[in-house]
């Protein structure tokens, strides 16, 4: 909600607040955190919303799969989704693998 004033301004709230001077209040929105091959578990995307990251069926995820909005209209990690391949079986399973 956002409050302009160049008078004082009465809300509706019981007390009234009275705004003498020019007030904004405004909700930090980071944006659509949700990676290619990805899918998140919301569509809220403004300060305090906290983000579940997947990947689709053949993709890893590389990065944090929990991540917040900030204040600052910034999520608190990133995360990509990237292809399950020979690379990523090495990484998560070097001990079944003769061709690491």
């Amino acid at each position: 909600m956002y409050f302009v004033a160049s008078d004082p301004l009465k809300t509706a709230q019981n007390p009234p607040i009275t705004f003498n001077s020019l007030s904004l209040i405004c909700t930090a929105d980071c944006g659509d955190p949700t990676p290619n091959h990805g899918t998140v578990n919301t569509t809220a995307t403004t300060y305090g919303t906290v983000v579940k990251i997947s990947c689709n069926h053949g993709y890893v995820l590389s990065g944090t799969s929990i991540i917040k909005c900030n204040a600052d209209s910034a999520w608190s990690e990133s995360a990509t989704c990237n292809p399950y391949g020979k690379e990523v079986l090495c990484m998560i399973q070097p001990w079944n693998r003769s061709d690491c």
